[in-house]
């Protein structure tokens, strides 16, 4: 993952680097010409999350950067290394001051959301914390983007290919252990080939998890990067237990741990619709495979 993380840096760094934000000239005549035009910001407070920390961290400084503001970049506390070092190879490229990293937690996070000096906050995380940037920032009347936590869902209808369509679903369940904004979180499958599909991905994902034993197979199912998160994928998989939920593969939450913060794929059938792992973004490998509640028509 960690090449994925700084490949995709790279990319973004060179796509702002050629693709400026232009004046646009909206009417001239011979006596008047009148232009749009982008000022800078002035300080952008950049809060970043930890599943990507480096492309989700870059890309909103080189944005920053590349029209004209200063930034100032906080990493997760769980992740910080990477971004750290990545602002201190910059140093002689920038002016001083124009690209900062500053370490700390949420009291950190907070305090930028609050301070008079910066001009936007720039966030991605959850949506109860996106919910306090907002509120922190409409006292300084800060601009501020959010990119949120999302419950992303699949909806697969019955003429697929289901040999070329599994691979393609469990890699999106389960891509970086799950621990992806846009990892497929639910999914819905038509009631004529649901019992065949759930066989398929319970297949799927048993083989490919037989392989995580080989610290050298490249293998989407990776551990959990923090523990805070671990005991937010594991209150999950209990609770399916805990209502008995049909748990077809995986859901063991016990001594997994030996080797690292590891949870087995998880697969359930049918749970609710207002079951826990269905209603929340579980951000980790626990499953939901469902009949679709609203009619699919094709």
């Amino acid at each position: 993952m960690s090449t994925i993380d700084l490949q995709g840096a790279i990319a973004q760094s060179r796509y702002h680097a050629k693709n400026g934000l232009e004046d646009d000239i909206q009417y001239e005549d011979d006596e008047v010409k009148i232009i749009a035009t982008h000022f800078p910001l002035g300080v952008v407070g950049a809060i970043c999350p930890w599943n990507f920390p480096l492309i989700l961290s870059n890309i909103k400084v080189v944005a920053s950067l590349a029209t004209g503001n200063c930034v100032i970049v906080k990493p997760s506390p769980f992740t910080p290394y990477a971004v750290m070092k990545w602002a201190e190879l910059a140093r002689g490229i920038f002016p001083p001051g124009v690209f900062q990293v500053v370490n700390g937690g949420a009291d950190l996070g907070q305090l930028m959301t609050s301070h008079p000096g910066i001009d936007k906050i720039s966030f991605t995380g959850t949506t109860a914390v996106g919910k306090r940037v907002m509120a922190s920032c409409a006292k300084t009347l800060k601009k501020v983007t959010l990119e949120l936590a999302g419950n992303d869902a699949c909806i697969v209808l019955p003429d697929v290919n289901l040999d070329k369509v599994v691979p393609k679903i469990a890699q999106g369940g389960f891509f970086n252990a799950g621990q992806v904004c846009v990892a497929s979180k639910r999914i819905y499958v038509h009631e004529s080939i649901y019992d065949e599909f759930l066989r398929k991905i319970v297949d799927e994902v048993e083989r490919s998890y037989a392989v995580q034993e080989d610290p050298d197979a490249p293998s989407v199912f990776g551990p959990v990067s923090n523990k805070v998160q671990f005991e937010v994928v594991k209150n999950i998989i209990e609770d399916c237990k805990k209502n008995g939920y049909d748990v077809i593969t995986g859901g063991q939450t016990q001594n997994v741990a030996s080797r690292g913060l590891f949870l087995p794929p998880t697969i359930v059938s049918k749970p609710p619709e207002d079951s826990l792992l269905v209603k929340e973004e579980q951000f980790g490998k626990p499953l939901p495979v469902s009949l679709p509640p609203f009619v699919c028509h094709h």
